[in-house]
């Protein structure tokens, strides 16, 4: 077993950096020092060693969610605190890994698939009824539906018709958009959490507020 998550892990770093389809079986055993026979001893082909990446990626992005999650105050700083682990996550990570997983890896892109419509949305409607119950976030959404706008914006932000791997960086694609969802459904007293967490000295928040009427 060592040796196997040996492999995973060291195809993850080869993926991560060079993407998935640009990596072959003996790339990663030459990395790694071992025969390509060694490999085949644990996986049957390639897609079983992305697969097994994906799966570990996956398990490690839960209890990601569930540490930030336990040392957060309240649902602005766990926003705050996401963002600041998906800027690091995304720097690890080259964007062709993710173009080569739903192009040529359907079951592992399925995976991810599953995981998003049941982990992460679980996590973000959690985080949306916290916030509108402690008046964070705006009473009149509807959580559900706002969760799931979400969950198609982190795939839109990978989807490379829509935003070239020539012109944007996807880091800064999905750091942008997770940004304006953030923005988008504080209130004032929300907003200034979000000033306060980010040092912000002008209080931005006070443009929402809504005109006093002489």
């Amino acid at each position: 077993m060592e040796t196997q998550a040996r492999i995973a892990e060291g195809a993850d770093q080869m993926f991560r950096k060079f993407g998935i389809r640009s990596v072959s079986m003996d790339d990663i055993a030459s990395n790694l020092g071992i025969s390509k026979k060694t490999i085949y001893n644990f996986f049957s082909n390639k897609s079983e060693v992305v697969f097994q990446v994906m799966t570990l990626h996956l398990e490690q992005e839960e209890q990601d969610f569930t540490d930030i999650h336990g040392k957060s105050s309240n649902p602005v700083e766990e926003c705050i605190l996401i963002l600041g682990w998906l800027e690091k996550t995304m720097s690890q990570i080259c964007p062709a890994m993710i173009y080569d997983v739903k192009k040529y890896y359907p079951e592992t892109w399925d995976l991810f698939t599953e995981f998003k419509y049941k982990t992460i949305r679980k996590h973000i409607i959690d985080n949306l009824n916290k916030g509108i119950e402690q008046g964070l976030y705006r009473s009149d959404m509807n959580p559900e539906i706002i969760a799931r706008l979400r969950l198609e914006e982190i795939e839109m932000g990978f989807n490379n018709e829509i935003f070239p791997a020539s012109e944007f960086d996807a880091r800064l694609v999905q750091m942008e958009l997770l940004s304006q969802y953030f923005h988008g459904i504080t209130t004032i007293k929300g907003r200034k959490l979000i000033n306060k967490y980010l040092n912000v000295t002008e209080d931005e928040s006070l443009a929402y507020e809504t005109p006093v009427k002489s």
